[in-house]
């Protein structure tokens, strides 16, 4: 989430994390598919900024609302998004370390 907010897209943080990690989860045989899966989600979902371009065109093209009118309730949306990726995160780590051992 922090390259997310420093380079403020889910798209750009999301090469630059695939840039220096995606060859070691390869490395330890973690299935592609599920790998693009987590991070997809996870990047899309996290990212939270309300200048996203998910979150523009949500706030904008499809609710017709002003970000100042959208913000609570995006807020409260990506809350409840973020710990439900987090767990789902957190535990697809936990299945993949104990396939390890």
């Amino acid at each position: 989430m922090v390259i997310v907010r420093l380079t403020g897209s889910s798209s750009d943080g999301q090469f630059i994390a695939l840039s220096i990690f995606a060859l070691h989860y390869l490395d330890m045989e973690v299935n592609v598919e599920a790998l693009h899966r987590t991070v997809s989600i996870s990047s899309g979902t996290l990212d939270s900024l309300p200048h996203g371009g998910y979150v523009v065109t949500i706030i904008r093209s499809i609710a017709g609302e002003t970000h100042k009118d959208a913000s609570p309730c995006i807020w409260c949306n990506d809350s409840n998004c973020t710990d439900c990726s987090s767990s789902s995160c957190r535990s697809l780590i936990l299945n993949l370390s104990r396939n390890l051992d």
